[in-house]
């Protein structure tokens, strides 16, 4: 039996994918690992992992340990800045770190990067110094320059480990676009915190509503197809948990900007396909009126989801990795009526990043070297 990606994604969603054991090739399991499920797609085989083959068995319990050491030594790092800063700190965390502990039935089944703190905009350099204190420098490969405008500070690394910390003052870089106005006001981003904590320590969280957004943008903003399951999970975890408090009144009042609710509308849309979620006809309206984004956009979008993001199905000559992204990026912010598709085809033909894209040569050169790849692979 053939797995579609709508079953197979909403199966790890649920946490139980024993009837799919005997349909999960090894080329599916490695993706999956790769993608950063491992531990998710061993978590919801239960007992059916023994249907696999050995070897496929020993690659997911090896990710799985490997997960529970690295979500446990981030844990740590974690708890021994926030018992240094003390309880009135005011230290906010966002991202991996704490979707992973607030939304995931237990860490290291979300995969965490680096630790992201937020702090308010008075107290940054308070938070730097307690990290130097703590033995962490500043590592980059970008100059101090770079960060000067950027929506964190240059990272933290402890030297002799992989802990990594994040210091932001903001949800998105202001050359992005998206920190002009509406949720991700960098002026306004502390304040949309609420207080939880975190092994009995205080600690800030972003608003459900806050977090809905932050983390439905940056999945399609940034769009990757490995990983790029991980937005849609975190989704799908965060709506699992908040059920029907989420405040979508405030949400679509914030969504002036049609970047900030089409993500929304197709991650939603996406997660209702695999089965997940039932949203509320009022929602639905509301997502379609703010996102703007027609049916056959949505349609789109989801094909690349279902092939390259779930499946894992490898680009090819044609529809290679830039190929890919340009499609994503163009339906993402073309993609209100059908005629997103010719804008497609012509920015596949003359890419918006290449400055000659209008040159001949150029042109001549691109169709040389898809023409000899063709060659090669038939």
């Amino acid at each position: 039996m053939s797995i579609t990606a709508p079953v197979l994604f909403g199966r790890l969603a649920k946490g139980d994918c024993r009837e799919l054991a005997g349909d999960l090739e090894p080329e599916l399991i490695q993706w999956l690992v790769d993608t950063g499920l491992g531990p998710v797609t061993l978590s919801a085989l239960g007992a059916a992992k023994s249907i696999l083959p050995e070897d496929m068995q020993q690659l997911l319990l090896a990710v799985d340990l490997s997960a529970r050491f690295e979500s446990s030594g981030r844990t740590e790092a974690l708890l021994e800045i926030l018992k240094a800063a003390g309880p009135d700190a005011g230290i906010g965390m966002l991202k991996g770190m704490l979707i992973a502990h607030e939304f995931y039935p237990q860490p290291h089944l979300r995969p965490m990067g680096d630790i992201d703190l937020l702090t308010a905009p008075d107290k940054t350099d308070q938070l730097s110094e307690l990290l130097r204190e703590l033995g962490y420098i500043n590592e980059s490969r970008e100059d101090a320059a770079y960060y000067a405008t950027h929506h964190h500070l240059m990272p933290f690394h402890l030297p002799g480990t992989d802990i990594w910390v994040e210091v932001h003052r903001g949800l998105f870089p202001q050359r992005s676009g998206l920190a002009e106005n509406g949720p991700f006001d960098p002026t306004l981003v502390y304040q949309r915190t609420r207080p939880t904590d975190f092994y009995g320590l205080p600690i800030l969280a972003l608003t459900h509503e806050m977090q809905f957004f932050h983390t439905s943008v940056h999945w399609a903003e940034e769009f990757r197809q490995i990983g790029g399951m991980l937005g849609l999970l975190d989704l799908c975890m965060l709506l699992d948990h908040v059920g029907d408090s989420l405040n979508w009144d405030w949400i679509f009042s914030q969504s002036g900007n049609s970047m900030h609710i089409a993500p929304a509308q197709i991650a939603l849309t996406y997660l209702e396909r695999a089965g997940l979620l039932k949203l509320p006809p009022d929602v639905n309206k509301s997502l379609k009126k703010s996102g703007g984004l027609c049916s056959t956009a949505l349609n789109f979008q989801h094909t690349i989801v279902d092939r390259y993001v779930v499946l894992g199905k490898p680009p090819g000559n044609v529809v290679n990795k830039v190929n890919l992204f340009i499609g994503w990026n163009t339906a993402l912010h073309y993609g209100k009526s059908p005629l997103f598709l010719p804008r497609v085809l012509w920015n596949v033909a003359f890419p918006e990043t290449e400055s000659k894209r209008y040159k001949l040569g150029y042109q001549l050169k691109r169709f040389r070297n898809l023409r000899d790849k063709l060659k090669a692979s038939s």
